[in-house]
């Protein structure tokens, strides 16, 4: 069985989003986790964007690194040409299935 150290993963979640304790009790736990997981990702998108200019004057490889962390980062979001334009029910926003992919995730 592993052991889940749950005040490092809550103080983690706590610093990283900056939300308050209280608060961040509050959350729904499926939110909660789903945060948790997203941290290393977001974080590897922060480095990609920052870190290959200062390895670049550094002389160190920055090409592999950078792509290695975009490899982290995959595809946050997907668009779609749909024949309306994508949209629900016309209007600009999130389209049903993507609203629906959401409530199912998040509650």
């Amino acid at each position: 069985m592993t052991r889940l150290d749950f005040a490092y993963c809550f103080a983690r979640v706590s610093r990283f989003y900056g939300i308050d304790p209280l608060r961040l009790l509050a959350l729904p736990v499926r939110m909660f986790w789903t945060l948790f997981n997203e941290i290393d990702r977001l974080r590897a998108e922060e480095m990609a964007d920052w870190l290959p200019v200062h390895l670049t004057a550094a002389g160190i490889g920055a090409r592999e690194l950078h792509d290695r962390l975009r490899q982290r980062v995959g595809t946050p979001l997907a668009f779609a040409e749909l024949p309306d334009g994508g949209w629900a029910a016309g209007e600009p926003g999130l389209t049903e299935k993507a609203r629906t992919r959401l409530r199912a995730r998040f509650g």
